[in-house]
């Protein structure tokens, strides 16, 4: 679509994931200023990502925002798994990370074939820009977790 070559989404890919691991190596930082203040940041990048790839039209210009999807994701993925272990009666524990992976698992399966279909239906800028809308819930949803004594 938009003549960028297989080698080049490769170097995004790998350098989106590089940046993800600087977000996972900081991850007490982000555990420590509280769950839904990190989890809030970290929806509000994702979401200004997505809404950038939207409208990115070469490689050079995916590279910042896939840049800060990766952080944000980075930053996400250890939060919630801190929330799941730390919140769930020990009884229950295996069960909520189970449920997480499950979660996690339909999303990436799914998420692709209904990602495709809808940018072939319609436009892939589409399907980002709603992507970024819907990382957005994200925020509202969270309002439900319980917070620690950490957080304010």
């Amino acid at each position: 679509f938009l003549g960028i070559s297989a080698s080049a989404i490769g170097l995004l890919l790998t350098m989106t994931n590089a940046v993800r691991g600087i977000g996972f190596l900081s991850s007490e930082r982000w555990v420590k200023w509280g769950t839904r203040r990190s989890i809030w940041v970290s929806s509000i990048l994702l979401s200004g990502a997505l809404f950038f790839v939207a409208s990115s039209r070469n490689s050079i210009e995916f590279a910042l925002p896939l840049a800060v999807y990766g952080f944000a994701v980075g930053i996400i993925t250890p939060v919630i798994l801190d929330y799941i272990a730390h919140r769930s009666p020990s009884g229950a524990l295996g069960a909520a990370m189970g449920l997480h992976e499950f979660v996690y698992g339909v999303g990436m399966s799914l998420g692709p074939i209904l990602g495709g279909a809808v940018a072939e239906a319609y436009n892939p800028s589409i399907l980002y820009t709603l992507l970024a809308v819907m990382v957005l819930l994200i925020i509202p949803l969270s309002m439900g977790l319980k917070g620690t004594s950490r957080e304010t």
